[in-house]
């Protein structure tokens, strides 16, 4: 397989083309249409293998923390089963091989204030569930002692605590301690990562090697879902096989359906509504002068200063 190198002039062209479409989609405040929405993500449900979830949508994080406050973490997951990848990540590795190192970079580097944008919505949209599957394993370390490994084992979502839970347990003080470093690193680097530090401080609760690993685990998710408009440029430059064209096609229709504001579990996949008010300064970054820059249906409202979360005077 040739491995492509630099783009044509008309496809360099396409570049800005796609980050304003993208950022179209992503300050989106309309409405969701619910059944356009319900039919992308059965598509996508149905190439992940896996049976039509129950459809739920919420109006913002406060309904999200509502809903997350009826139970415990293990009986969510029991209840619902573990979560769910729709962006196959074979297939992204596929994708992106097909281009050189040089490339990606110079392409990704030009998509990245959309992706620091989505990863802050998403972020902020989705928080009262950050801590689902730390919290979770952690009560499921307490039911395992309890009950055995076994009953654990039968519950629906069981078999990915167990997984969660030795993972944890067979990686060493020493590896966990430097992959935190490592994570703090790029925290500290990147505004848009900022909620996720903030977020990785509360699990501490849970033990260093748990909170590190939860956090890990959310992280490569939220940014794998955030790929979207990397591989939507990358599928108008690049001829795909069948399979994963069709993949391709299934997320992107995520996408313009809902911008990919989704938690999926294996039975349940929830779908946050767009935001109603989404304020920006001139460099693209969340921001608002004395009001808030960020509101949901719901009443949840963020106060964001370029970028960066603050308390309202």
């Amino acid at each position: 397989m040739v491995t492509i190198k630099s783009l044509t002039p008309e496809q360099e062209a396409l570049i800005p083309i796609y980050c304003s479409k993208w950022r179209s989609l992503i300050t989106s405040t309309e409405r969701l249409n619910r059944s356009r929405v319900e039919g992308s993500l059965r598509a996508a449900y149905l190439l992940a293998e896996k049976p039509e979830p129950e459809f739920r949508f919420l109006n913002g994080p406060n309904e999200l923390k509502q809903l997350r406050e009826q139970q415990s973490a293990l009986a969510f997951i029991r209840q619902f089963g573990a979560p769910v990848s729709l962006l196959d990540t074979q297939v992204v590795k596929r994708i992106r091989s097909r281009l050189d190192d040089a490339l990606k970079q110079h392409i990704e580097t030009q998509l990245l204030d959309n992706l620091q944008l989505q990863s802050s919505i998403y972020s902020l949209a989705t928080h009262p569930f950050a801590d689902l599957a730390a919290q979770a394993v952690r009560e499921g370390f307490e039911t395992a002692g309890a009950r055995g490994r076994d009953d654990l084992r039968n519950q629906l979502g069981g078999e990915f605590l167990l997984t969660m839970s030795d993972t944890v347990q067979q990686m060493t003080e020493a590896v966990f301690q430097t992959v935190n470093a490592t994570i703090q690193q790029v925290s500290a680097s990147q505004p848009f990562m900022q909620p996720i530090t903030q977020w990785q401080e509360r699990l501490q609760v849970t033990g260093q090697a748990l909170s590190t690993a939860a956090t890990l685990a959310g992280v490569f998710n939220m940014v794998a879902a955030m790929q979207y408009s990397y591989l939507d440029f990358y599928s108008s430059i690049l001829d795909f096989s069948d399979s994963d064209q069709k993949h391709l096609a299934t997320i992107r229709s995520i996408f313009r359906a809902c911008s990919a504001l989704v938690i999926p579990f294996e039975t349940l996949c929830l779908v946050i509504e767009r935001p109603t008010k989404i304020s920006l300064d001139a460099e693209g970054k969340l921001h608002a002068d004395h009001e808030p820059a960020l509101v949901f249906a719901d009443g949840a409202e963020f106060y964001i200063h370029h970028g960066e979360c603050i308390t309202p005077d």
